[in-house]
């Protein structure tokens, strides 16, 4: 066997032993760095919740309040509006996380400095509950 191929393969080895030991919280926010590359925000990969939030922010981004309060709670209509009249076209989706039947997915907007966090009840969303986009956090990005 030529040795380039066993270099390969063990560079391969080593890379799948140390993503087996990397701790993983459910607490975590960012993926470790090493899984970052295997993340991705596709709208083909995304889970139900997820395409559903991206659609509660595109909708605030068009300035659709009607569309925002048929999907979210009127809390979430209130904060998305108080803290700009747009969510623009720059929010992009960077992360999400499902714990215990709720979907919290981040998005960042870097040209407003803003970082966003949209809580969706992905269990009544499953069951075609309306206003599942419940909770949302607004702060700047870091």
């Amino acid at each position: 066997m030529n040795k380039r191929l066993l270099a390969s393969a063990g560079s391969l080895a080593t890379a799948a032993m140390i993503a087996m030991t990397l701790p993983i919280s459910a607490e975590a926010s960012t993926p470790p760095p090493i899984l970052a590359a295997a993340v991705t925000t596709s709208a083909a990969h995304a889970s139900p919740a997820v395409a559903y939030a991206d659609s509660v922010i595109h909708a605030w981004g068009h300035g659709d309040r009607t569309a925002v309060a048929k999907d979210a709670t009127a809390n979430v209509v209130t904060k998305l509006f108080a803290n700009a009249k747009q969510g623009g076209s720059h929010w992009v989706q960077t992360w999400s996380n499902k714990v215990d039947g709720v979907e919290f997915v981040d998005f960042a907007n870097h040209t407003m400095k803003t970082a966003l966090t949209l809580a969706v009840n992905a269990t009544g969303l499953a069951q075609g509950k309306t206003h599942d986009a419940f909770d949302v956090w607004i702060a700047p990005l870091r």
